[in-house]
């Protein structure tokens, strides 16, 4: 059986400012772990990209990679300050600041902050960070993808999001 691939970000557990920053509903961290809970399974790779936690990392790791039956990947962001070690310690099993996959015929990068690809042709970079308000400014570098957890709280198939990305670009070539 092929692996499956999800991501996540920015859930911030603990964060409890995210409800008003981000319009968070209460108990939004039972609503993302029930959700991983239900999406990803034994074999999958989760992949998630940052802002881990707010406070008490020790706690939210052990709740998220004892829910979470899939490969655990941290790529950590500007709040997740602990060593690579530290995460592999508690859970983690890959920790990187940036990881680069080749699949569905890109070059996809998987960073929380936007990179610059410019010139690099079939490179996707799919990052957190900007949430879903003006808290952050997304900057639009090449092929460039905000994946803001607001939307859904849950895990999403990184080939549903190349493949609403593709359709994307299709759909806009026929309007040129």
């Amino acid at each position: 059986m092929r692996s499956r691939h999800f991501l996540i970000t920015d859930t911030h557990f603990g964060h409890r400012a995210m409800e008003r920053l981000c319009g968070r509903p209460k108990g939004y961290e039972d609503k993302i772990l029930r959700n991983i809970s239900n999406v990803v399974q034994e074999g999958d790779v989760l992949y998630h990209l940052g802002d881990f936690a707010w406070v008490q990392d020790r706690f939210w790791a052990n709740i998220y990679t004892s829910t979470s039956p899939a490969t655990n990947v941290l790529i950590r962001g500007n709040h997740d300050r602990r060593s690579i070690g530290w995460w592999l310690d508690h859970g983690f099993d890959v920790v990187a600041d940036m990881l680069t996959l080749n699949a569905y015929g890109w070059k996809i990068y998987l960073t929380h902050r936007p990179v610059n690809i410019l010139g690099e042709m079939k490179s996707l970079v799919i990052h957190g960070h900007v949430h879903n308000t003006a808290h952050h400014k997304a900057a639009g570098y090449g092929h460039s993808i905000a994946f803001f957890i607001e939307h859904h709280y849950s895990p999403v198939s990184l080939a549903k999001i190349v493949d609403d990305y593709e359709r994307g670009l299709r759909e806009s070539a026929k309007i040129s």
